[in-house]
């Protein structure tokens, strides 16, 4: 998968089976990585790379398309720590998106309201039939800086993402203030409305100032 990341145009791998003799009769039997390479095989061969994104801290997420097919490669980073909310991803991922772990098994996913809850585990694993232009609009969100001093005078950062679609599009953004995390900071404008057009860039200055109790490290900002 990295290696389709890179750009490579083609993957080697040393054979997953092995070769026994029985009397005059030989042998090939996989290893259990020849289904796991038969699974990335089907999903991304032929596929192009088109970004990535991080759809809850610790997690990342790779967009691979072929042909208006889009998918997801999802994993959790090594020695992250997650809590049972963390392990529970939703995501706006378009109308019938499935989730396919590494040996081909398929997971129903529940969708609501045009959101899918996807469960995280241990391993990494697909999610296919995806809206790609949606997944590009949500790696397109960024915030910069995204680190802000220790201090708790008035700071700022701009928010910036891009119309991913072929047609112009409206909304709103809202970074919501009720979370435990961000409860008793301060963001102005916490709602922004917008209104782009094909490739077009939506740039946005904030204002936030955090109490003076604050502790410090990572935080989360839901929108």
């Amino acid at each position: 998968v990295q290696a389709l990341q890179g750009g490579a145009d083609a993957v080697f791998i040393q054979h997953p089976w092995t070769r026994r003799q029985s009397g005059v009769q030989d042998y090939i039997e996989p290893f259990e990585s020849f289904i796991v390479f038969r699974t990335l095989a089907y999903h991304l061969g032929g596929s192009r790379y088109l970004g990535e994104f991080e759809p809850s801290p610790g997690i990342c997420a790779l967009i691979f398309d072929y042909d208006g097919r889009g998918c997801l490669f999802v994993w959790r980073q090594e020695n992250h720590r997650f809590s049972a909310l963390q392990d529970c991803l939703k995501l706006v991922l378009g109308e019938n998106p499935q989730q396919i772990d590494l040996w081909g098994n398929r997971t129903e996913l529940v969708t609501n309201n045009h959101v899918t809850e996807v469960r995280v585990g241990h391993n990494p694993f697909l999610l296919t039939n995806i809206n790609t232009r949606l997944a590009l609009l949500r790696s397109s969100v960024k915030l910069n800086p995204s680190t802000i001093e220790a201090s708790i005078v008035r700071q700022q950062t701009t928010l910036s993402f891009y119309n991913t679609f072929t047609g112009p599009i409206t909304g709103r953004f809202r970074l919501l203030l009720n979370q435990p995390e961000t409860n008793d900071w301060q963001i102005e404008p916490s709602m922004v409305t917008f209104s782009l057009q094909p490739g077009q860039e939506f740039n946005q200055t904030i204002d936030m100032q955090f109490p003076r109790n604050e502790l410090g490290g990572p935080k989360t900002l839901q929108a």
